[in-house]
């Protein structure tokens, strides 16, 4: 009787049509439906109510019948009475969720799950409204699972307060799959076969309804399907008898609203345009432009959230055009304003409102997958899982980063070396399998997913759960059990900010850097930023630095200015043990760093009077340049031991930030901003390697951090890499330069010293561009009326030395000048070529 049983029910499965299944349930079917199984019986008003299961659980049993009768009783009041006299709960072997007039099928592994009476239970209660009394025309298609989600999964949601949430979680779930496979419109949805088709045919179905609610009004909306119910109970209806229902109960013409949602692919695309706040008249005068920017123009009344000083407003702005300009009046000054805060529209959402989700790598055809080589063996069913699948799947050790420009990379064990690079140490696993999912920092419209586990078994256990939670951002499970899943922040709604804060710190003449240093002296580390070639801002590093030492002698300075390989010169020339002019030589210091040595100098030589450690920051020029120009890859085995072990691509604002700097001056060199990006993150990194293993060499000295302003403002660079290795207190002392930039939002630094643009003291020159040659340095150019053209010296002539010191580098005619004053004679040994011979002579110039 048991094989009778699971027959019966493998039939209705397959049986489609309304006609069909009506005929055969009109059969005697019940006495076989029920033979062999525990029923369970109880009445609402005249409906008999029986859940049959397979095993005696009453208590399971009593679950199904009390959310049953509270859903026909919600149902009822909203669709009208339910239509048959009985409803049938059923256990059957099949692993479905399926309603049929008057039966409900849920699959042993289905039915004891405990969210089934919460979600799968209601949209079946739906169904036999929709879908099993008002069967589905095989012409127009399936508008049935649209509008059971609408009504069951979208209300639900609703009555907890969650109803935007929701929806944009619909939104989402379109917005990932629409990448990965062929959309089509609803016209042609027949039932779900992937994901993008249960994103349009359920998600995008469900939204229409939402949008057309939300244009006539719940007593309107619910009258409509209430007639629509009555009038096509037995029958099959299509879009269009949908359509004529609303029209008839509104009498108002749908035809446009149904043409483009039905029967057009796509969704809206807002893209911003421009935004302005006009104080007029005593009021604010706000405009916003916004463009629709996909292939269909649609016409909707876009809802739009003023909030201002003195509360909330909404409006409603009718939308006939691609284009679509907003101007509004408000009493207080506005704060923000949220474009569709509720997501009532089926539209694309934007980048900042888009969180990283497994619905953006789930069917990714394109991704990339890397695992790590010493654990090859733990991943193997998921590198063959993806090889079989002809995904890209390569060991750490092949996996080149320019891969993140063009995919989404799915990362393999949270100790993947590709992992501590790419996302330093910001997976944190739990469980005994862990998915994250992380914005991909080198391109936008990508993103990062790891997969930790501890066992193949876990693996197993697990990973083909995975494909039921898209929707989320972190996953965790224990033993197979969901443990953890959540969904990282966004945005919510289209949001414009108008509260910008700028300030700036203009400290009293004579005045307030005596108080300025008061309030960092018990900082573990000071930053003190600098324009580089602006020796005011020098000045104020040194007499902080002067400041700082007469309260505590235990200080230690980091510069920028200097490159970690050349540390052993600097502790040299501290110590005494060499001249600052064998210091400047060895450290290559004006080969590594253009800017004038005399910006530091008083700096430098005040270290080595008090014996204050200074503390080569940088990494080795060469490896940023070759980052900068060639990628990351392009570094040999060697070089690559000098990175820092970890790179942090956290901060978007730091990338928007870079990016600013890069528009306004490396791209004009044709260089790729990637390459930028990475290698001023490897400088940054670098440097607060470097001061981290300072603040470990000299654990109770205080370490003063002189860099550029770009590299301590708002803490993205070099200050927060630091605080995430060594939680130690730090205080961040910005500069600016009048005629620069004078404009500072609130969290940039913790005091900004704003001064006039100061040159440093001059260095004597002789006026001429040169360039290294065998030999000594060659005089490619000369300048006129400058000290080397008054005394004679010409283009091609060898300079050999300089007041009886060799010259054979750039650096050593430097070195040599350093010290000259303006009018002073020096006498170079210049080899002059002609047509006949050379000859070498000494040239007297005057400074």
């Amino acid at each position: 009787m048991k094989r009778i049983f699971f027959c019966v029910l493998l039939v209705l499965f397959v049986l489609n049509t309304v006609s069909a299944r009506e005929a055969f349930l009109e059969k005697d079917t019940s006495s076989s439906l029920t033979q062999r199984a525990f029923s369970y019986k109880d009445t609402l008003d005249e409906i008999k109510i029986e859940v049959y299961l397979k095993e005696d659980e009453p208590e399971l049993a009593s679950r199904y019948i009390e959310y049953t009768k509270r859903y026909l009783k919600d149902f009822q009041k909203l669709l009208g009475p339910f239509p048959y006299s009985e409803l049938n709960i059923v256990e059957t072997d099949s692993p479905v969720g399926v309603s049929f007039p008057r039966y409900i099928l849920f699959g042993s592994a289905v039915i004891r799950l405990p969210f089934i009476v919460e979600t799968s239970l209601p949209h079946e209660i739906v169904h036999q409204w929709f879908g099993s009394s008002v069967g589905v025309s095989p012409e127009g298609g399936n508008w049935s699972e649209g509008l059971a989600t609408y009504l069951a999964d979208h209300r639900m949601s609703e009555l907890k307060g969650n109803g935007a949430q929701y929806r944009k979680g619909l939104l989402l779930d379109y917005f990932n799959y629409r990448r990965f496979g062929r959309e089509i419109p609803l016209r042609e949805f027949t039932e779900r076969t992937d994901d993008l088709t249960r994103a349009v045919g359920y998600g995008k179905s469900a939204m229409v309804f939402h949008m057309l609610r939300k244009r006539l009004g719940d007593e309107t909306f619910f009258r409509a399907l209430r007639r629509f119910a009555r009038n096509y109970r037995g029958k099959q209806a299509a879009w269009k008898d949908l359509q004529r229902s609303f029209e008839e109960v509104s009498d108002s013409s749908l035809e446009d609203f149904f043409y483009y949602w039905i029967n057009k692919k796509g969704a809206i695309e807002l893209k911003p345009e421009q935004l302005s706040v006009l104080y007029r008249d005593g009021g604010y005068l706000v405009n916003l432009k916004l463009k629709q920017s996909g292939d269909v123009t649609y016409n909707f009344e876009l809802p739009l959230k003023v909030i201002t000083e003195g509360g909330e407003k909404d409006f409603l702005i009718n939308v006939d055009s691609d284009r679509i300009d907003i101007n509004l009046k408000v009493d207080r000054n506005p704060l923000k304003i949220i474009v569709d805060p509720e997501y009532d529209l089926f539209r694309l959402p934007l980048k900042d409102e888009i969180p990283p989700l497994i619905s953006a790598i789930k069917n990714d055809p394109d991704m990339v997958v890397v695992y790590p080589d010493r654990e090859a063996e733990l991943y193997r069913p998921l590198i063959e899982y993806y090889k079989k699948r002809d995904i890209d799947v390569y060991p750490d050790s092949q996996f080149r980063y320019d891969a993140l420009k063009e995919h989404s990379i799915l990362i393999l064990s949270a100790e993947n070396p590709v992992a501590r690079i790419a996302l330093d140490g910001m997976v944190k696993p739990v469980g005994d399998f862990y998915l994250k999912v992380f914005q991909n920092p080198l391109n936008s419209d990508r993103v990062i997913m790891v997969i930790h586990a501890l066992s193949k078994d876990t693996i197993k256990r697990s990973f083909y759960k995975i494909g039921h939670y898209g929707k989320y951002t972190t996953l965790a499970f224990s033993e197979g059990a969901n443990i953890l899943k959540e969904v990282d922040d966004s945005d919510r709604g289209i949001v414009f900010d108008l509260q910008g804060d700028f300030q700036a710190l203009r400290p009293p003449e004579g005045g307030n850097i005596a108080d300025v240093v008061r309030s960092i002296k018990d900082s573990r580390v000071v930053y003190i930023g600098e324009d580089h070639m602006n020796y005011a801002h020098h000045i104020i590093q040194f007499e902080i630095i002067r400041r700082l030492y007469r309260l505590n002698k235990n200080i230690v300075i980091g510069m920028e200015m200097f490159q970690r390989p050349f540390q052993p010169y600097l502790d040299q020339y501290i110590s005494g043990e060499i001249t600052e002019k064998e210091m400047l030589k060895k450290t290559e210091y004006f080969k590594r760093w253009v800017y004038d040595y005399n910006l530091y100098r008083d700096i430098i030589q005040f270290a080595r009077a008090k014996g204050i450690p200074i503390i080569a920051l940088n990494i080795k020029r060469e490896i940023i340049d070759k980052i900068s120009l060639k990628g990351i890859d392009s570094l040999d085995e060697e070089e690559r031991k000098l990175l820092p072990s970890e790179i942090s691509m956290e901060s978007s604002q730091y990338r928007n930030y870079l990016r600013q700097i890069f528009s306004r001056h490396r791209q004009k060199e044709g260089r790729s901003f990637e390459n930028f990006y990475f290698s001023q993150l490897i400088w940054d990194e670098t440097m607060a390697d470097s001061v981290v293993k300072t603040l470990d060499r000299f654990p109770e000295a205080q370490v003063i951090v002189l860099a550029g302003n770009g590299h301590i403002r708002n803490a993205w660079g070099i200050p927060s890499r630091v605080k995430r290795q060594r939680d130690v207190s730090y205080s961040i002392v910005a500069t600016a330069s009048e005629g620069g930039e004078n404009r500072f939002s609130s969290g940039i630094a913790d005091f900004v010293f704003y001064t006039a643009w100061t040159s440093p003291p001059p260095s004597p020159r002789l006026g001429i561009f040169i360039k290294k040659v065998e030999g000594g340095v060659m005089i490619e150019r000369v300048n006129k009326n400058s000290p080397a053209e008054r005394s004679g010296l010409e283009e091609g002539d060898l300079i050999m030395a300089i007041d009886g010191q060799p010259v054979t580098d750039i650096d050593d005619l430097k070195i040599n000048l350093l010290d000259k004053k303006q009018g002073e004679e020096v006498t170079l040994r210049v080899k002059k070529s002609s047509l006949l011979f050379d000859r070498v002579e000494e040239v007297k110039v005057i400074l």
